[in-house]
């Protein structure tokens, strides 16, 4: 808003490689070899292990990968590098300049993930030979290798994020920034709040006593660690931290004692709102393949879901809600606050804080909406498909004991579920 009467950039001039005034000829002939050979090299390694089969395992698979990206990591800026040597063009795009800047950490990041799944495919390898196979069969090495995509994007999107939403508040350092803010409760409320006060503190308690005897009782009793209630476990200890978020200052503003939160402390509440949001979203989407194994793979169940899986799809859950909550909560407080601090809500909240601030807010309100929207809709989409799976085998089940208590073992989830998705 501040910088309508600015020009804005539309392309960036390239200042070269420094001190090197009069070598661009010998450095253009240099890097040009240097770049046609790591094409060729790589070019040769993709070829021979497309074409032998007898190099069709997974650490060949894992080096073709590292040849195509090897191809096009020097390709993300050797041509730009060879037009500026060669006198053609120290120009780039404000688009170009933005794609590069995400292909070039996008790629390195992959890279560097692909080092390190090589690394343990060797480790395998080595320490545990006659269970190589078994260990890095074709599933896991895609999902590896999908992995490393993944962090390479999210860790170049973050970067590029900031770097190109990076708003000119240079004009701002005069006015005063909020430390601030001050919620103004629940709307539409007033006259209510001793009512509302007593009501929402006896189902805070209710909720931490009911989740405390759940922890307390899988904890007790060896016939409970199994998958199922180490998930619930997992579950019962989001639920105490999830509404410990934003409860105690809810009941704090509505017996008027104090309605103010600092700056930190909303930053802290939007993280800890979304991650553990995320988290138990993942958590529910977990549990329900959870209940697809036990019901359609009965014999396999401990096998599939062993101590191993478990603990790898429960970490799963905490990386993808703590990458999930990093990116709002950095896009949402990177940006100016100078203006009004007062909430419209009753705890700290991406669309009830976002209209106090003084920048441009457009990105942070796509992103959050796409992220919180599609995450939504895909962990919703993987359950519908594993409840769908598991009806259809609990109706091939020929005695009516044996689908009641086929149906018994889901149904503290599926009322979990609708509680969680039911208001959505």
């Amino acid at each position: 808003r501040n910088m309508r009467n600015h020009t804005e950039l539309h392309e960036f001039i390239l200042l070269g490689i420094p001190q090197t005034e009069g070598l661009e000829t010998v450095l253009f002939v240099n890097f040009s070899f240097i770049y046609l050979f790591t094409r060729l090299g790589n070019l040769l390694i993709l070829t021979t292990i497309v074409s032998s089969s007898t190099l069709h395992t997974p650490m060949y698979f894992f080096l073709g990968l590292l040849s195509i990206f090897d191809m096009l990591f020097p390709s993300v800026t050797c041509p730009k590098m060879l037009f500026y040597l060669s006198g053609q063009s120290h120009t780039i795009s404000y688009k170009g300049c933005a794609a590069q800047l995400f292909f070039y950490h996008f790629l390195g990041a992959t890279e560097g993930c692909l080092y390190s799944v090589m690394a343990y495919d060797r480790f395998v390898a080595i320490c545990h030979p006659l269970r190589y196979m078994l260990i890095m069969r074709p599933g896991v090495c895609v999902s590896l290798v999908m992995a490393a995509w993944l962090v390479g994007c999210l860790h170049a999107t973050i970067l590029t994020s900031f770097t190109f939403q990076v708003d000119s508040s240079i004009e701002m350092r005069n006015h005063t920034m909020v430390t601030e803010f001050i919620l103004l409760g629940i709307p539409e409320t007033e006259g209510l709040e001793t009512v509302l006060f007593f009501l929402f503190s006896s189902l805070y308690l209710c909720t931490l006593l009911g989740n405390v005897l759940i922890l307390t009782a899988i904890i007790s009793s060896s016939w409970l660690h199994t998958p199922m209630y180490f998930f619930l476990g997992n579950l019962s200890m989001f639920d105490l931290g999830f509404s410990s978020t934003t409860v105690p200052k809810m009941l704090l503003c509505l017996s008027r004692q104090n309605q103010g939160i600092s700056f930190q402390g909303c930053v802290s509440q939007v993280f800890f709102y979304h991650f553990l949001g995320c988290t138990e979203c993942f958590l529910y989407t977990v549990m329900a393949y959870d209940r697809f194994v036990a019901i359609c793979y009965p014999l396999r169940y401990m096998v599939i879901m062993n101590h191993r899986v478990c603990s790898i799809l429960a970490t799963g859950t905490w990386m993808g809600g703590c990458v999930h909550a990093i990116i709002l909560t950095s896009l949402t407080f990177q940006l100016p606050y100078c203006g009004s601090n007062q909430v419209g809500y009753y705890f700290c909240d991406i669309p009830a804080v976002l209209p106090l601030a003084c920048g441009d807010v457009s990105l942070a309100q796509r992103v959050g909406f796409t992220n919180v929207g599609l995450l939504s809709l895909i962990c919703f989409f993987l359950i519908l498909v594993s409840y769908t799976r598991i009806g259809i085998s609990i109706s091939k089940i020929r005695s009516a004991e044996g689908r009641q208590r086929a149906f018994s073992t889901c149904s503290a989830h599926l009322t979990a579920i609708l509680c969680a998705y039911g208001p959505v």
